[in-house]
Parts: structure tokens; sequence; C-alpha cells
């Protein structure tokens, strides 16, 4: 399955099943014997794809046995799924990208004070996973801010072990030249560090801008 949505817009998916409901779908070509079971079902269909496309502006799916199990061995199978493009729903002010909004907010604070700032509004500091979620938030402070300025994300040191205050797993970076150095207690992320294209660790006690990320 190739899904996409319109410029601005976001994929909700309200229905989906790998297996057969009718003996005519999917059938070009195949024995009878492998059309007959029209009450076959993946039970984690919607789920799969719901977890797969929902709030991105596309993706694909693979209608496989691999992917969704074998509901029924000897059945000639195909997916099935219902959706809707719409705009997404991030609140006034806050930016859509990859599935989560985000928000700069320019005002200095410490990252303790940061995060729960970022925390009343439903989210935490912006964790990033990506080239293309690095650079989006870069991009987002430029356009708020008219210039790369330094702000706080998520990442902050637990004794040896980086961290994102979202929970998520830490599995991307871009760290400048020579960090994490660890000088003086640097246990914060702030990325921006001199405008320049690159992550930093500081001491939380600093004041900076932030970026904050939610659910939709």
């Amino acid at each position: 399955m190739n899904s996409s949505s319109g410029e601005g817009q976001v994929i909700v998916v309200s229905w989906a099943n790998f297996g057969r409901r009718d003996k005519t779908t999917c059938s070009d070509g195949r024995p009878d014997s492998q059309l007959q079971n029209v009450n076959c079902s993946s039970p984690n269909s919607k789920e799969y794809v719901t977890n797969s496309c929902n709030w991105q502006n596309s993706c694909t799916v693979e209608a496989s046995n691999t992917v969704f199990g074998d509901p029924c061995g000897g059945t000639y199978k195909y997916l099935e799924v219902f959706y809707a493009c719409q705009a997404p729903p991030c609140r006034p002010g806050w930016t859509w990208f990859g599935g989560r909004c985000f928000i700069f907010d320019s005002s200095q604070k410490n990252w303790t004070d940061a995060e729960s700032s970022c925390e009343t509004l439903g989210g935490h500091l912006a964790s990033f996973h990506s080239t293309a979620e690095y650079t989006f938030i870069r991009e987002l402070i430029y356009t708020a801010a008219g210039s790369y300025k330094e702000a706080w994300v998520g990442g902050r040191k637990n004794e040896t072990v980086w961290m994102w205050s979202d929970g998520s797993k830490f599995n991307f970076i871009n760290w400048a030249s020579g960090e994490p150095n660890n000088s003086g207690g640097n246990n914060c992320i702030q990325i921006n560090y001199g405008g320049q294209d690159n992550v930093n660790d500081v001491e939380c006690k600093w004041n900076s801008s932030f970026v904050c990320v939610r659910g939709p």
C-alpha cells in the first residue's frame, strides 16, 4: 500500500484489514481454492497500519504475511485501508512535523525550567531522531527568531547515559566536533551553539531559548 496526502495535510486511518472479504478482489490468475475464505482477517491490521501511517504525509505498508501474520493459510490475501486526509491537528502557534507538534519559545530559561514550561503545555523539550527532524527544528527556530538562535532541546545526561526528557529512544545526535566534552559538568543539550549547525553539551544552569514538542 502506498498512500499520500495533499500538501499541508496528513493521513488519518479509520479502518484496515489484511485478509479477504470477497471472491473477486485481487483474484486474477488465482485458483478458486485461494479465494473461497471470505471471512479472513488479521487481527492486528488496523493497529499496524495506524501506527505506520497516522499523522504522516505519506506512508508505505507491505501487504504480506511477514508483516501481518497469516490469519488463514491457503487464502490469497490483500490489504484494504480506509483513510482520510486532513489538516494536521496542532494547536495555534505550533508547527506540525512527522507526527508531532513543535513550538519555539524565545524566553530565557535554564534547562529544568524550560522542561517545566514544555510540560505545562502538555509536552517536553524537543527530541529528534533523524537528520530531517533535526533540520526541521533548526529551521523552525530560524523562522521564528530570524537566526539560528541557541536553544535547549530535551537531551540530558543521567549519570553516564544521555536520554531524551520525553522518554523516546536516544538514537540520533549531531554532536559538534569534540562534543560531548562534559566540561564543567555539562549535562544538557543545546543546539545552534554559536549559530552553528551542530549539537553541544552545556551546563544546565545557563539560560537559553528552547523548543517544545507534544503529540497532536
